[in-house]
């Protein structure tokens, strides 16, 4: 079998594996520093590229006031960061439509200062949250969709005492997929 319409993808693309079967040719790679991509063609001519992984970061902060019984509320700082890694897989829904379900594992640094208050040592607290993902999106337009996305994770809390929880994080958005 002779390759043709060979294409260049965006620079850092490289794939692995080429498969064909069912009526479709699947490209199995990596892009950057371990995304992982995934690629689609009927016709081996035009590809729809997928990346199956993704990493976050989010910080935060503010001001608080502790308040214990029997103690003068105490002001405090605080500060929050959090990140992870994603892996997950796509099912098509119909022509539109698009679930997705896969894992996660994330961080959690939360650190907390008192002030006017030195004899209160600075806190800090740090822990490891896996957990699961799921996602359905429309594609109401060739590049845009609109996408719930939900995770639920498990929170290891073992200061003084095991305290650990599950939480959940929904969202909604807007997607625009980028055509380079």
């Amino acid at each position: 079998m002779e390759w043709k319409n060979q294409q260049i993808g965006k620079e850092g693309e490289t794939y692995r594996a080429v498969a064909y079967g069912n009526g479709a040719f699947a490209a199995v790679g990596g892009f950057g520093w371990g995304d992982q991509l995934m690629a689609v063609s009927p016709d081996a001519v035009a590809w729809k590229v997928r990346q199956e992984a993704a990493i976050d970061l989010s910080v935060g902060g503010g001001a608080a006031t502790l308040r214990l019984p029997g103690v003068t509320p105490i002001p405090e700082r605080f500060f929050e960061t959090t990140g992870g890694a994603s892996l997950w897989r796509d099912f098509a829904v119909g022509e539109a439509w698009t679930l997705s379900l896969g894992v996660r594992v994330a961080f959690l640094y939360l650190s907390r200062t008192f002030q006017n208050h030195s004899e209160l040592p600075d806190q800090s607290f740090f822990t490891i949250t896996p957990g699961v993902t799921t996602a359905l999106s429309w594609r109401f337009a060739s590049r845009w969709s609109a996408v719930a996305r939900g995770r639920v994770n498990y929170l290891f809390y073992n200061v003084d005492k095991a305290q650990n929880l599950g939480y959940a994080e929904l969202a909604l958005g807007v997607d625009y997929a980028l055509g380079w």
